[in-house]
């Protein structure tokens, strides 16, 4: 029963720190894109360039 709260306490501090680096990274980005004084269309490009839709344009 311990090592079974010990896996779940472990597990939700992961989990938390996982949270808060996502959290973090995006506010991050939205910082460094508003600090880079981007373009709507620029921010638009680079969140829709994935390898599937530059495949996608080739075609």
């Amino acid at each position: 029963m311990n090592v079974l709260f010990a896996v779940l306490i472990i597990g939700a501090g992961t989990a938390l720190i996982a949270a808060i680096g996502f959290i973090g990274n995006l506010i991050f980005d939205g910082l460094s894109n508003s600090l880079r004084h981007k373009s709507e269309e620029e921010i638009r490009r680079e969140t829709e360039a994935t390898p599937y839709t530059r495949l996608a344009d080739r075609r």
